[in-house]
């Protein structure tokens, strides 16, 4: 493709691409570092939540035909308000989803990343901990 000047991906990364080669034949080489950082907080979110409700095995009891005028304090699951929450990573998607449990769900939260984020601790009162103290101190991960 000789006359190719330019490329775009929309992802995050770009390990797909031979770099080397692109600059060596003077292509511009674009992506989307960003696109999906709250669309997979929203995912991280509800999967927690789903897991501490368990939505899934509640639904496939329904889908049994096992539901009869409750479901019971058995099939209730766990609140996640003011539970502590374990993010490993404190980029984008972290400090995304530190946002949600922080402000939606008053959730203390652990965070352990290559290095402190001021940021972060500042903003939802995280804590920067090595990883053995979060998954020894957390109620909920992500």
């Amino acid at each position: 493709m000789p006359k190719l000047r330019a490329t775009s991906t929309v992802s995050v990364g770009y390990d797909n691409f031979d770099v080397e080669a692109l600059n060596a034949r003077r292509v511009l080489l674009m992506h989307t570092p960003t696109v999906l950082t709250e669309t997979v907080a929203d995912t991280v979110m509800a999967l927690v939540l789903s897991t501490a409700r368990r939505v899934v095995e509640v639904a496939e009891r329904v889908k049994a035909g096992e539901w009869t005028k409750s479901i019971g304090p058995d099939w209730f699951g766990t609140d996640v308000h003011h539970k502590t929450l374990g993010i490993v990573g404190m980029a984008g998607i972290g400090m995304a989803l530190a946002q949600r449990a922080h402000f939606g769900f008053g959730m203390p939260i652990l965070y352990n990343a290559r290095r402190q984020h001021p940021q972060a601790e500042e903003r939802f009162q995280c804590r920067y901990c090595d990883l053995d103290t979060l998954l020894q101190e957390l109620t909920l991960s992500a």
